[in-house]
């Protein structure tokens, strides 16, 4: 998992991007009319032909989510942060709003990361299976390579035995050789009548 960190962070900043480039902001005068009518939902059903909203860019479908920096979840929200500004004097009104075509493209493509994101998920987790895999086969190839060198050291050191148990068989019959030679040779020079 970990290894994708940098993949996951990619794809959180690139929603993050898709999320802010479906946000538009315009900036509404309050002196004219605003040309397009706002449902409860904050969504934009009908924008008047001609008008301000069209002419900074607000179609229909668009949706209402911040009115001089602060989020409206509601038409009375919108209605306080514009009634607020016309008690302040402010002669424009800096709106923020989502274009839905530009939300569905944004949608679209961060679908498309999360698919690569998950293509590439499983092709890393395809390799690293392969690797343990493959580091499995390693580790038994060594241990059988260790039981063998251990095989052949006890086979050897068995040889070896063999080889001092049979140079010591063949050191003690020379030395019952000798002594028969030497007792032989003593016997012969003995006197006869000694015998």
């Amino acid at each position: 998992f970990f290894r994708h960190v940098p993949l996951v962070v990619r794809l959180r900043a690139e929603a993050e991007a898709a999320k802010a480039a479906a946000g538009c902001e315009c900036t509404l005068d309050l002196g004219q009319k605003m040309g397009m009518i706002v449902n409860p939902d904050l969504r934009v059903p009908r924008v008047t032909e001609g008008g301000q909203a069209e002419g900074l860019g607000i179609r229909m479908g668009c949706r209402v989510t911040e009115v001089q920096g602060q989020v409206v979840d509601t038409l009375d929200d919108l209605k306080s942060a514009i009634a607020a500004c016309k008690k302040r004097g402010d002669p424009h009104l800096l709106m923020r709003y989502t274009d839905p075509k530009k939300l569905a493209a944004a949608l679209a493509e961060l679908g498309k990361l999360r698919k690569e994101a998950a293509l590439a998920a499983s092709a890393a987790a395809r390799a690293e299976s392969a690797e343990a895999e493959e580091l499995r086969a390693a580790a038994e190839r060594e241990r059988l390579a260790l039981e063998l060198a251990h095989t052949e050291e006890r086979q050897a050191a068995a040889k070896g035995a063999k080889r001092r148990a049979r140079a010591l068989e063949r050191a003690r019959e020379r030395s019952r050789r000798e002594a028969r030679q030497a007792l032989e040779a003593y016997e012969k020079r003995l006197p006869a009548a000694q015998v």
